[in-house]
């Protein structure tokens, strides 16, 4: 449809500027109008008519940094760079879709005071750090080797393969320490707020959403693919519960 270089330059969709956004490529201008009005309209669902412009600034970044974070995946791609594996991570955890998730969730587990937002997010950014982080190696374990053969951007594993020289099961032996040492620092966390529990709602939401992912990819591809281990799982929890008595 289009390539980076088409966008590099010309626009920047996260000032959500119409004139800005006539720039870009017609499939890309469908996709900008329909975030634009979803986002107006969950930012007035949560704020209401007294407090939405509040809460768009907010959900508005979190979506500019996703893209952004999308872009720079693109470039290296086009480019042909190679980054390293923490140069790699340090713009996956943003790619992950985790800080979008996350600045979503806040609102719907009723915190609503506005003038606290900022503050919360940032005071829980390791958390937050630590959960997207897992999304996005238990994503690569999943998809790695199907990408790489599709000839997809550089996952976490194929960067640390190139980084260190090693097999591809060592590489993957790496990311799992990684996906450990991120579920310390997340139980860390959770153990330290106890004397929060205004929190516990919020905190409790962005740990399931780890859990959930690690679930997904713990046999392989469970979100693209989705038969085998993980369709059984959803059925036996969802579908077919286990009888009592």
């Amino acid at each position: 449809f289009f390539s980076s270089s088409s966008l590099t330059g010309k626009s920047d969709a996260s000032r959500w500027d119409s004139e800005q956004i006539q720039q870009l490529p017609e499939c890309m201008k469908v996709c900008i109008r329909a975030l634009h009005d979803i986002t107006y309209e969950i930012a007035y669902d949560i704020g209401k008519d007294e407090d939405w412009h509040r809460v768009l600034p907010h959900l508005a970044k979190a979506w500019a940094d996703f893209c952004k974070a999308l872009l720079t995946e693109a470039k290296w791609d086009n480019t042909g760079h190679r980054p390293s594996l923490e140069e790699y991570l340090s713009n996956a955890w943003t790619s992950s879709s985790g800080p979008l998730i996350m600045s979503h969730a806040y609102y719907f587990v009723g915190h609503k005071k506005l003038e606290d937002v900022g503050d919360l997010l940032q005071s829980n950014k390791d958390l937050i750090y630590n959960v997207s982080i897992i999304i996005r190696l238990c994503n690569d374990l999943g998809t790695s080797t199907a990408e790489r053969d599709r000839g997809d951007a550089p996952s976490s594993v194929v960067c640390y393969m190139r980084e260190a020289n090693v097999s591809e099961d060592v590489a993957r032996d790496h990311i799992k320490v990684l996906i450990n040492q991120a579920w310390k620092s997340i139980n860390a966390h959770c153990f330290g707020n106890s004397d929060m529990p205004f929190l516990r709602p919020f905190i409790d939401v962005t740990v399931n959403a780890a859990r959930v992912v690690h679930m997904l990819y713990q046999f392989g591809d469970g979100f693209g693919i989705q038969d085998g281990n993980i369709r059984q799982q959803i059925l036996s929890t969802v579908i077919e519960p286990l009888a009592l008595g």
